[in-house]
């Protein structure tokens, strides 16, 4: 957008900080934390980081600060290093704590970056919606969760997806596996479809606290690949699935959605927050009518017909390109509108 200058400030640790070495801008790292034991250990640091935003954004000239992700370093020192004179966007990916995955401190930093935005930028309506409910009163700018590159990146092209079923359909969820993500649910499903003959594998890939589910009754359900899937194999994984399954019991969004709509692999989703939504603008999928297993594996059943998913791959693939545009339209909205006056 005809920027005169622009400056990137990224955890040093995070696993994709060498794609930034590409953007032909100022890249600064600051080390922050990966445990909880580090939050504590690296908080002396918060000074330094302090200072680096204050030198990344001189007075005296028109500067836009973007905090692309909340985070606790990020929202305990940003919001007060930003002058009053810059302008703040915050990107919030979810206005209210998933369940089991709230932290005091977090809290305190939201409120900090909640109070010193300008404006914020939002990646469903349901997060406009409770943004709102929270009493939020800068303007919000309602964007997509775009595509990511890093499909296209990791393959070089494209990736068509599987076109029909094998004699086996593979029902797989990916993800970080958290309480929210509704994996009872998932191996549920996989019970009830086994009890009643249906011959379909369930697959489970990710890492996480709900990987104990994996040592259970209920979790010998279903196939498990516990651990930190890399980029490169993405598109791997997914493409191994017929039919994505997420049975979330909550959700601003999900980063999974847009990956499986790339590649063509239908998705069903439970009816929640900005999941209705998302699989809606992509076209992927279905929302079944409530979490219950009979009404997901219904829902399971119908995306595994081959006219069905044909139907989803062309109106997906017709859905991401509106999407990237809606995305670009969001962020030059959030970046150049005047706030409004409070």
């Amino acid at each position: 957008m005809g920027a005169q200058h622009v400056a990137v400030y990224v955890n040093a640790e995070a696993d994709n900080v060498d794609r930034y070495a590409d953007l032909g801008v100022r890249v600064v790292t600051q080390r922050t934390y990966r445990s909880a034991a580090g939050v504590v250990g690296n908080g002396w640091r918060l000074a330094q980081m302090w200072w680096r935003v204050r030198r990344l954004a001189p007075p005296g000239r028109r500067v836009v600060v973007i905090n692309a992700m909340t985070s606790i370093y990020q929202s305990l020192v940003v919001p007060l290093a930003v002058r009053r004179a810059h302008e703040y966007v915050v990107v919030v990916h979810d206005a209210v704590d998933h369940p089991g995955s709230g932290h005091p401190v977090a809290a305190v930093g939201q409120r900090l970056e909640y109070r010193r935005a300008d404006r914020a930028l939002v990646l469903s309506r349901a997060v406009a919606l409770q943004l709102q409910a929270q009493g939020f009163s800068a303007p919000v700018v309602v964007g997509a969760l775009p595509p990511s590159s890093v499909l296209r990146e990791s393959t070089g092209t494209r990736v068509a997806g599987r076109r029909a079923p094998g004699p086996t359909p593979v029902v797989g969820f990916f993800g970080r596996l958290e309480q929210y993500k509704g994996l009872s649910q998932f191996l549920a499903c996989a019970r009830e479809a086994h009890r009643i003959g249906l011959p379909w594998e369930f697959r489970i890939v990710g890492n996480g606290p709900e990987s104990r589910w994996a040592d259970t009754a209920l979790g010998r359900h279903a196939q498990w690949q516990i651990g930190w899937v890399a980029n490169a194999d993405l598109a791997r994984v997914l493409e191994g699935f017929d039919v994505l399954l997420l049975p979330y019991t909550e959700a601003s969004q999900s980063g999974v959605i847009p990956l499986a709509a790339e590649l063509g692999v239908p998705v069903v989703v439970t009816p929640v927050g900005g999941l209705v939504e998302q699989v809606s603008d992509l076209a992927c999928g279905r929302v079944a009518t409530s979490g219950g297993p009979r009404d997901l594996l219904e829902e399971v059943g119908a995306v595994l017909d081959l006219a069905a998913r044909d139907s989803i791959r062309a109106s997906a693939h017709a859905a991401i390109a509106a999407t990237r545009a809606r995305w670009r339209e969001a962020v030059k909205r959030a970046v150049t509108d005047t706030p409004e006056p409070q």
